[in-house]
């Protein structure tokens, strides 16, 4: 049935960026996001050469929220093995393949093969780059008998994505 062959291959490095997916408590696994297209609808089977984790997404990928719009994922945290499953990929739809490690800070190479029946997965890597912006604002309270200061510290955290085509 699966009879197109689409291949992405990369490394897990120290230089990637961490997030924390439903498996942890805090953000100390590596990922890459990989943006996924087709011509036409086409169901595609994704299947990993080595332990690490598979999360497919719908349109968008929010490092800081592993479960918004999350379709399908493969990580089995108690086995080596690795992950596969199958999706529906639309043609007027983009998807986010996140590959993530399975332990924490692990580091290591892997291939993604991606096989469909009617086109070949178009895939561009994004590199997901996050701003923070702090802004402090101080109250001061004056009375006649004493002054006092509050300080409150607004942090926001903004993702930002870049891309290049890989195939």
């Amino acid at each position: 049935m699966f009879s197109i062959n689409s291949t992405y291959s990369s490394e897990l490095t120290t230089d990637h960026p961490t997030w924390t997916s439903k498996f942890s408590e805090g953000p100390v696994f590596y990922y890459e996001a990989i943006q996924l297209k087709v011509k036409v609808d086409d169901p595609v089977n994704f299947t990993s050469d080595v332990n690490v984790c598979g999360f497919l997404y719908e349109e968008q990928f929010d490092p800081t929220d592993y479960s918004a719009n999350l379709i399908k994922y493969s990580c089995d945290e108690d086995t080596d093995k690795p992950f596969s499953f199958t999706a529906l990929l639309k043609n007027d739809r983009f998807r986010i393949l996140v590959v993530t490690s399975r332990r924490l800070y692990e580091t290591k190479s892997f291939t993604i093969t991606m096989r469909s029946v009617f086109s070949k997965v178009l895939i561009e890597r994004f590199i997901v780059i996050t701003r923070t912006t702090t802004t402090t604002i101080t109250v001061t309270n004056a009375t006649t008998i004493n002054t006092a200061t509050t300080t409150i510290i607004i942090t926001t955290t903004t993702a930002c994505r870049y891309s290049h085509i890989i195939d």
